[in-house]
């Protein structure tokens, strides 16, 4: 048993020999986030690249659907509000997308709580960090 086992094993070894050596692998450059011209922007920048991930990948979301309506409330998770600036920027750069300051303004409380029109109610978190995005990288 341990003349076959020996016997295998060097078979293998020597197949794994044989083989042709793999190509070498080719480096993909990681993706460089190209700063805003101007730095106080950089939250409504990061907002707009999470929002249309997050809206653009219906596969990767939670609901696996396009929404009709989308709503942002005008404050993040932590209470601080999304400088009116921003949401405009935002709201230019991704189409449909609205900001409501108070949530119930859009959320139906009759039988299960649901966005009117089909749609989806996002608060956004707040942007930790304050070096260069991808610097470095």
């Amino acid at each position: 048993m341990r003349r076959m086992m020996l016997v295998l094993a060097t078979v293998l070894l020597a197949a794994g020999c044989a083989r042709e050596p793999a190509p070498a692998a080719v480096p993909v450059p990681s993706p460089v986030l190209s700063p805003s011209p101007v730095a106080e922007h950089r939250d409504a920048d990061i907002y707009v690249q999470v929002l249309r991930r997050y809206l653009g990948t219906p596969a990767e979301n939670s609901f696996a659907q396009n929404f009709p309506t989308v709503h942002v409330l005008d404050r993040t998770s932590g209470g601080t509000p999304v400088a009116p600036a921003d949401q405009q920027r935002i709201a230019d750069e991704l189409t449909g997308v609205t900001f409501v300051a108070d949530r119930n303004s859009v959320v139906v409380t009759e039988g299960c709580a649901h966005v009117k029109d089909g749609g989806i109610l996002i608060t956004l978190g707040t942007i930790d960090g304050g070096g260069s995005p991808a610097a470095g990288r």
